[in-house]
């Protein structure tokens, strides 16, 4: 396999000597020759700052906003995150690259490109345009002690300076990984993961709450995005909250490690949570079956992997429903569902939730008391139709598509309705005419028309399931 950031793929043809001296010669030359003289980083902690290859010229946030923060890591050392960001042949950047590794003369923070300016650091246009990108050095999976302590704090202090600066609302559906986002177009196959499983998200937020501090001198928080009725906690709506018992600083060994994971498992409904049942599938080996020839397309079943991402190799030769990167029943920290009935089975309580256009459980354990809109899909003649962006079509410069279906996990192609069913917001944008609202929708964030939902502070009695 090349070398690569979120699959963004070099050559891997070089000999390995050849390849470690091309790269050291190119970021040198870069960071010479291309890092402009004068030029003021916007982060004042930047350590340097070398230009991306493919930057997209913008004004921000006078012309776009800014509103949302894309937590990525590299899988890939630093050198050859410098060069998959300024090679010519380069088309993905972000704002800053951070680097933590214990004893590592790697420069701290790194700036790509201007935060008005707009890169692409994810396979969603829209997202791309009004967000700020963070590369973490590291690895979703392994090796371990990537994830530092010290990369925590540095990435934080980042988040903390952007939520202040440009008035970001501080809360994860504006603080988002890559793993939550979903792409412009419905296709499983180019769905990242990153920052992945491992990643310590409560001890993060903590940390990012404790920079805004220090950056805006204890001024209030920046508001809601969403009427203030909406903000206020609701037994009725469920955050999760795996982990949080692991979030103090002593604790992140145990999450780069993998034995801490801020997914909470989802389960199946069959009248009630069946525990030893994941849900939509994805506790059966049969919806995912790898090719058995090198480079050839796998077995599915499309419904398992709408609006989702397939495995990825554990190795070269096993390709695991199972592994890490298949989150297909995984609801992500922080993620807030609609509480629509409990049940206690064995002695455990679960709560029921829509969850990926299904009826499913979670344990109790895993959440607290959220807060945020509820939106329930009002059905009948009218659409479930989710959006990858509060636009549709969109349009882009060249390269680009300048006109882009932005429909994801289409309903009614795969055989099942989302009507009556009802998800959490926390953000809501005036677009192209319509009021649109971002759901939590699996574990990435969808966009839905207010005028094909229902918007309220409590959920309905009754609540469509399974098509």
């Amino acid at each position: 396999m090349g070398m690569s950031v979120r699959g963004l793929r070099i050559d891997a043809n070089l000999a390995p000597w050849r390849w470690r001296i091309a790269s050291i010669a190119l970021i040198v030359f870069i960071t010479v020759c291309f890092t402009a003289p004068g030029a003021r980083a916007d982060y004042p902690g930047v350590s340097k700052q070398i230009p991306a290859r493919t930057v997209f010229t913008a004004d921000r946030p006078h012309d776009l906003p800014i509103d949302s923060i894309m937590i990525h890591d590299t899988e890939e050392t630093y050198e050859g995150t410098v060069l998959a960001f300024t090679n010519p042949k380069a088309t993905a950047a972000v704002q800053y690259v951070l680097s933590g590794e214990n004893n590592s003369s790697n420069p701290a923070v790194t700036q790509f490109a201007a935060d008005k300016d707009w890169t692409r650091s994810v396979n969603n246009w829209w997202f791309n345009q009004t967000s700020i990108g963070l590369e973490h050095i590291g690895f979703a999976v392994a090796p371990v002690g990537y994830f530092t302590q010290q990369l925590y704090q540095r990435s934080a202090d980042v988040v903390g300076w952007a939520v202040w600066k440009y008035r970001i609302p501080l809360d994860r559906a504006h603080i988002l990984g890559h793993d939550n986002i979903p792409n412009s177009i419905d296709n499983a196959t180019v769905q990242h993961w990153d920052p992945g499983p491992y990643w310590d998200w409560p001890y993060y937020m903590d940390l990012v709450h404790a920079a805004y501090e220090r950056w805006s001198h204890h001024a209030p928080l920046p508001p809601a995005e969403i009427p203030a009725r909406y903000t206020k906690l609701n037994p009725k709506i469920r955050v999760i909250s795996v982990g949080e018992e692991f979030s103090s600083a002593r604790d992140w060994f145990r999450w780069t490690t993998g034995f801490q994971s801020a997914f909470a498992n989802v389960y199946a409904d069959h009248g009630g949570p069946m525990p030893t049942t994941l849900a939509r599938g994805a506790s059966d080996p049969s919806t995912f079956i790898p090719s058995t020839t090198s480079g050839g397309k796998p077995t599915y079943d499309k419904l398992d992997f709408s609006c989702d991402n397939f495995p990825e190799p554990t190795d070269r030769s096993v390709l695991s429903p199972v592994s890490a990167s298949d989150l297909r029943a995984k609801a992500a920290w922080g993620q807030e569902f609609a509480l629509l009935g409990r049940k206690r089975v064995r002695g455990v309580l679960y709560d029921k939730i829509n969850f990926s256009g299904a009826v499913d459980w979670v344990r109790d354990s895993d959440t607290s008391n959220g807060w945020g809109a509820l939106v329930r899909f009002r059905g009948g003649s009218t659409p479930t139709t989710l959006f990858s962006g509060p636009e549709s079509p969109a349009h882009y410069p060249p390269p680009n598509n300048p006109e882009l279906d932005t429909k994801i996990c289409p309903d009614t192609q795969y055989g099942f309705s989302r009507s009556g069913q009802t998800y959490v917001a926390q953000m809501r944008r005036f677009s192209q005419g319509r009021m649109w609202y971002q759901i939590d929708y699996n574990h990435r964030v969808a966009w839905v028309p207010a005028d094909e939902v229902t918007v309220s502070a409590s959920p309905p009695r009754k609540v469509g399931g399974r098509g």
